[in-house]
């Protein structure tokens, strides 16, 4: 089948003619060969011959009867020859032909508007799904509650309100239905320290510290709350304190224990009450203290247990504000010197990947 392409359909169609005309005759002359010709030249000396024959027999010449042999006899040679070359000669290629002539087209073959656009909609789904698939494949986020409850394994004891600026009816609402889980929930009575921790900065852990403390004691607890971020201290601004005298006095003083307030010793870095009124009631601060250039080597002092079993004896419950699980070590070290962890996840932009190593640690 010959195609041929061009801006005018009679162009195209003599173009396509023409071709296959070239095409007949270059194969023809391609099978010919030496034996085809002579045989050919052979039937047309036979024809003659039988022509010659033909006339003999029709004159009345007396002496036609002698030439009427001699022609006989010269077609009977032709023959035989024609017989012996054709048995010598293969039997010969059937030559191309030229099945039906090019019709003028009456359509256009390209441009195809339909071809096109169903093509280019294809390409664009198949475009559209990879892109879908490769934005999963790096995106992280926590996709709803299930998720990030099969993520920590453990159930959600509350909701913030989901707001820049939400209202205090709300928060407190929030908080008390916290504090309610945590009472009323799969806890013991001997789950009174608790560390609270998130997985990156600015989740809101320091915030639900001071609000689970400012709830508790709303109840009639006593409660102790103790700011052992040691990197970055907040607690202590956000419950009107000072940041020294704290935690990190009595981590890193030398000598025996010492008592907590009202006494004054001579080793380095301890000071009178080391616990301080907050402006909320029932509500006792241990702020962070001096700053540390090495944070997670004074969170491996025995004596953190030490102060956080002595706090635990002093108050009903002890909310240890830590900093964030997957900077370091230093969150871990506090919660396995508590009777339970508070995992604050922010769930607009929770990862899935912090969230897991946080658990894993």
């Amino acid at each position: 089948r010959i195609r041929a392409e061009d801006r005018r359909p009679e162009d195209a169609q003599a173009i396509a003619n023409a071709y296959a005309d070239a095409l007949i005759d270059t194969e023809r002359r391609r099978t010919g060969s030496s034996g085809d010709r002579a045989l050919a030249d052979l039937e047309a000396r036979i024809r003659d011959q039988v022509d010659q024959v033909s006339r003999f027999e029709d004159s009345t010449d007396p002496r036609g009867e002698a030439e009427l042999e001699i022609a006989r006899d010269r077609l009977e040679a032709l023959t035989a020859s024609y017989r012996r070359l054709a048995d010598r000669v293969p039997e010969r290629a059937q030559p191309i032909s030229l099945a039906s002539s090019a019709a003028l087209p009456s359509s256009p073959i390209k441009p195809r508007p339909r071809l096109y656009v169903l093509g280019g909609g294809i390409l664009s789904l198949l475009l559209a799904l990879g892109a879908a698939l490769l934005r999963d494949s790096f995106d992280q986020r926590v996709r709803g509650e299930e998720e990030l409850v099969g993520l920590v394994g453990a159930p959600v004891l509350s909701r913030l309100p989901d707001s820049t600026e939400p209202s205090t009816e709300q928060l407190d609402d929030a908080f008390q239905l916290l504090r309610s889980n945590l009472q009323l929930g799969d806890f013991t009575r001997e789950t009174r320290v608790l560390a609270v921790v998130s997985a990156e900065h600015q989740e809101g852990k320091s915030t639900v510290a001071t609000g689970l403390a400012a709830a508790l004691a709303a109840s009639g607890a006593d409660v102790i709350a103790v700011d052992c971020d040691l990197r970055t201290p907040t607690l202590h601004g956000m419950l009107g304190v000072e940041r020294e005298p704290g935690i990190a006095d009595i981590l890193a003083s030398v000598g025996e224990d010492v008592p907590l307030r009202g006494v004054r010793t001579e080793a380095p870095g301890e000071a009178d009450g080391i616990l301080q009124p907050s402006g909320l009631t029932g509500v006792r601060v241990c702020a962070a203290g001096a700053p540390s250039p090495h944070p997670p080597v004074l969170l491996t002092s025995p004596r953190l247990s030490w102060l956080l079993g002595e706090f635990r004896n002093q108050a009903d419950y002890v909310l240890v504000d830590t900093p964030p699980v997957t900077i370091g070590a230093d969150a871990s070290l506090v919660a396995a010197s508590a009777d339970g962890v508070i995992m604050v996840v922010d769930s607009r932009r929770a990862r899935c990947g912090p969230i897991a190593a946080a658990c894993a640690q």
